[in-house]
């Protein structure tokens, strides 16, 4: 799941380096703390640091900035896959999985800030679009938009057959969305779901409602480009 907003702010693959692909033998290394295999890493967007997720029920946030100091272990209480994480400009991070509980944390302390249960199957993956406003979509078939001062989802988004898989903010240019672009296409008024029910939906994020619907002929869409 992937969302852009209309500032153009997106993550880098590696934060203050000019060319994403590349970087340096130098600091090339291994980390090693997990416990089980891992999901995902995530940079932060503006320091050197690194966040995995892991079957081990864990998240951590490395620090390769100069000396390495320990990393920080972020638990999640059942012993489940934490299979999705992602930063916001605020030192936030967002841990999600199978336990189907999406947690913020805060990077400095290691401490729990919020805890959100309300999908009732995995979580698949979690995004920031603002520094207080997140989306997360599941198993259950939902994608939900929560904001950090609610306890409850600011929009509950059903639709699809199947799970939900993957999202993008787009611009609601649906042919070009669909077919053409290869890259994300900036934009927070719109965000698009795709499924394993062949379905691809073009959400309004301020009502909630479907502005677009498009359905394949194939097995599904699992996930996506910005296309």
């Amino acid at each position: 799941m992937e969302y852009e907003t209309s500032n153009n702010t997106h993550h880098p693959h590696y934060p203050g380096n000019p060319t994403p692909n590349f970087l340096s033998v130098h600091r090339v290394t291994v980390l090693c703390g997990h416990e089980s295999e891992v999901f995902i890493c995530v940079w932060n967007p503006t320091h050197d640091l690194l966040a995995s997720g892991s079957g081990d029920s864990t998240a951590r946030i490395w620090n390769l900035q100069g000396t390495r100091k320990p990393e920080i272990v972020l638990r999640h209480i059942v012993f489940k896959d934490v299979t999705s994480s992602d930063w916001n400009a605020r030192n936030f991070i967002l841990s999600a999985g199978v336990d189907r509980t999406t947690i913020i944390w805060d990077a400095n302390s290691g401490h729990c800030k919020q805890q959100f249960l309300f999908h009732t199957a995995p979580a698949l993956d979690i995004d920031w679009q603002l520094d207080t406003i997140f989306a997360s979509c599941s198993d259950d078939m939902t994608l939900n938009i929560w904001n950090m001062s609610t306890e409850t989802p600011v929009h509950n988004l059903q639709a699809h057959n199947e799970e939900t898989k993957k999202w993008d903010a787009q611009r609601d240019v649906c042919q070009n969305i669909l077919v053409q672009h290869s890259e994300p296409v900036y934009s927070d008024r719109l965000l698009v779901t795709d499924s394993f029910d062949k379905a691809i939906n073009i959400w309004g994020i301020a009502r909630g409602q479907i502005v677009h619907g498009y359905r394949g002929t194939r097995v599904g869409a699992s996930a996506s480009d910005g296309t």
